[in-house]
């Protein structure tokens, strides 16, 4: 009798998972964007949604001479609220890589610019205000002719300065550069084990990982603090595009023998699996984003599927790298994906482009995809335990952040905030039981005694049941930067 029970759960289990996962997500809206009047090109490249539900995207476009940045701020639908555009100082291409949100509300862009003489170009860094007025800019890089510098990606550290890395001409490599939150160099690296920096996170210890690009294929490289290289390590493929640090090492995109390719690793950059994603022609993967299951949500073009010469190609898995669904979207001609993320509502964020026509005309796109946690609320009552998201929102925290889960059944559950060497600073939910249903604590960020926990890198874990889910929390000391208001019962340490 105890082996049909187990059976029967299993069953049920299996057919809950294709609940989840089996129905492909629908599009909800997509939007273009076209700059100019010019029979002209506008290519997405970086986009993400902020923390008020909108979109801050970037993109590069054509005004009849040369590329010019675009940078578009839209509400919660896509439509544009504000847009701006910088076409740098002295002619030429300027093209965006990676644009982020700030810990103030605004907006830290990198790419490149063109500088006087042949073949120059130089990495370039600008901060717009919320509502996109150019607060400073900044430029770096090697002098003389066809010296190519140019970032790839940036993000905004603790300590609100910035980390950015791309390509470095003299040395040649992997460009590293820390700066001050006005954009002012406290110090770079260039490493030689590699020729282009794709993508840079601040990672629990302080260091920094990146993946990128070298003359033998992708490399993944591990920095401390102050940017001393800790390791390198060289894992095949032809390139690492993007890294994140998740729970027990770094999750990587890149590409393969002309497939997506999704990497899992340890702590030390050891392999622990590898999958490929691809059929009978060539696919390009570009950007991947971190799901609230564990999983992975990938995107960029695919050759070998669709209706047109490339389509935008989207594929999710989960937390092994097995595939749950793929999707196509685009025409008859081109549709490329360059960054992807889960949105706050559980719904995927898409940008890129697409072509009009086969005219070689292109308009930036963005694509909401509704959620594929299909049937939660109808099944979660005989759902396992397991099964639970936490979302932390907004993240980083300045005062105030409200942590978010939800139970698919009735469980016990713990929530504790761990400093980056393990020790418990604070307790929000202390072993109660709840029932299945959407939590929401708003948290002021005190330690076990109410002061206010200094500005770093903490985790949240919650734990429900016997199984536990953990996310990074970035806590940021407003304080540094003239604001001498606190909450009431929160103390200056």
């Amino acid at each position: 009798m105890k082996g049909k029970i187990i059976l029967r759960i299993a069953f049920c289990v299996l057919m809950m998972s294709d609940l989840f996962y089996a129905q492909v997500p629908d599009t909800l809206w997509t939007k273009r964007y076209d700059h100019s009047s010019y029979h002209s090109n506008d290519v997405g490249y970086s986009a993400g949604q902020t923390l008020d539900g909108s979109y801050i995207l970037a993109s590069s476009s054509w005004n009849g001479t040369d590329m010019d940045m675009w940078i578009i701020k839209t509400d919660s639908i896509g439509n544009p609220i504000w847009q701006t555009t910088w076409f740098g100082l002295s002619g030429g291409d300027d093209e965006p890589s990676c644009v982020r949100q700030t810990f103030d509300g605004g907006y830290i862009l990198t790419g490149y610019t063109t500088r006087t003489g042949w073949g120059n170009t130089d990495l370039e860094l600008i901060k717009y205000s919320a509502s996109g007025v150019k607060e400073w800019e900044k430029r770096y890089g090697v002098q003389g002719d066809w010296m190519i510098d140019f970032g790839t990606w940036v993000e905004q550290t603790p300590d609100s300065g910035y980390i950015i890395t791309g390509m470095h001409s003299s040395p040649e490599g992997i460009w590293l550069i820390k700066t001050d939150q006005l954009g002012n160099i406290l110090w770079q690296r260039t490493f030689s084990e590699g020729m282009s920096g794709n993508c840079v996170r601040q990672t629990s210890d302080n260091g920094y990982i990146i993946s990128g690009s070298s003359s033998t294929g992708g490399c993944l490289l591990k920095t401390d603090s102050l940017g001393n290289r800790l390791w390198v390590k060289y894992l095949g493929g032809s390139d690492m595009q993007k890294v994140f640090e998740i729970q027990d090492g770094y999750a990587i995109l890149g590409n393969k023998n002309g497939d997506f390719w999704l990497v899992k690793t340890d702590s030390f950059g050891n392999l622990i699996w590898e999958k490929t994603y691809g059929g009978s022609d060539t696919e390009n993967a570009y950007a991947m984003g971190l799901v609230n299951d564990g999983g992975y949500i990938l995107t960029g073009r695919t050759f070998s599927f669709g209706a047109g010469e490339s389509d935008l190609w989207i594929v999710r898995t989960d937390s092994l790298g097995d595939t749950l669904w793929t999707k196509t979207l685009g025409g008859p001609y081109n549709e490329w994906g360059m960054a992807v993320e889960q949105t706050q509502d559980n719904c995927y964020m898409v940008f890129g482009y697409t072509e009009l026509g086969g005219t070689g005309s292109d308009d930036a796109w963005l694509i909401k995809l509704e959620t594929d946690f299909v049937g939660i609320e109808e099944t979660y009552a005989v759902l396992p335990n397991k099964l639970f998201i936490l979302q932390i929102l907004p993240n980083p925290v300045g005062y105030q952040t409200q942590i978010r889960y939800q139970l698919f059944c009735k469980s016990r559950v713990n929530i504790a905030i761990f400093n980056i060497f393990g020790e418990q600073v604070a307790k929000i939910v202390n072993d109660e039981y709840k029932d299945a249903g959407s939590y929401c604590i708003s948290w002021l960020p005190l330690d076990t005694f109410g002061r206010r926990l200094p500005a770093g890198v903490y985790f949240c874990r919650l734990r429900v049941n016997k199984d536990e889910q953990t996310k990074k929390i970035i806590i940021v000391d407003k304080t540094d930067s003239g604001c001498s208001y606190l909450p009431k019962g929160i103390k200056r340490r």
